[in-house]
């Protein structure tokens, strides 16, 4: 894990997009992957007999306790799809890249959709710096030919540019997303 940078990804545009074709997979682009990554010259072959369309969120709320030396933070990290995926990860709350708050939940299985997080973590510090670190993996539920996969922000939804998206493949399920997202409060 990295330490977020400075800014936010477009919140108009996806994070990425995968398509794939007779167990070809190409990256098509988005905000959340390096230009070195996108197929050059992408293009899906024929037209997809699966597509799903995956949006992720976050939510925090910071509390300052009665002692003023701690606060309790509710998070999460979420991810909802257009159709039932093989969805599988975690979040985590975090100050930097090597201090941990806590952990949320880990997530498996066929689902449409998946959230990870606590509803009171304690901080023991006044007024700390936090953000969420959410590690998501997305397949089709089972081996598909041909297929395009998006994951897009939540319409509004601020995703800090540390977060990056790749794609990956499963021999149980073909090719699919990784995707490790985070928001800075």
């Amino acid at each position: 894990m990295t330490q977020p940078l400075r800014g936010d990804l477009p919140t108009n545009q996806p994070l990425i997009v995968i398509a794939f074709a007779n167990g070809k997979a190409q990256v098509l682009g988005g905000s959340a992957v390096p230009a070195s990554a996108v197929t050059s010259r992408a293009r899906a072959a024929g037209v997809a007999i699966q597509s799903a369309q995956c949006l992720v969120n976050f939510t925090q709320v910071k509390t300052r306790n009665s002692n003023r030396r701690s606060v309790t933070a509710r998070w999460y990290g979420g991810i909802g799809c257009s159709q039932r995926m093989d969805l599988f990860g975690q979040a985590f709350l975090a100050e930097s890249a090597r201090k941990f708050d806590g952990s949320g939940n880990h997530y498996s299985g066929l689902l449409t959709g998946a959230s990870s997080g606590q509803r009171a973590t304690v901080i023991n510090s006044s007024n700390p710096s936090l953000y969420i670190w959410h590690a998501t993996n997305v397949y089709f539920d089972q081996k598909t030919s041909r297929g395009v996969i998006t994951i897009s922000p939540k319409p509004g939804q601020k995703i800090n540019s540390a977060s990056s998206c790749k794609l990956v493949s499963s021999g149980a399920y073909g090719a699919g997303v990784h995707c490790c997202r985070s928001s800075v409060e």
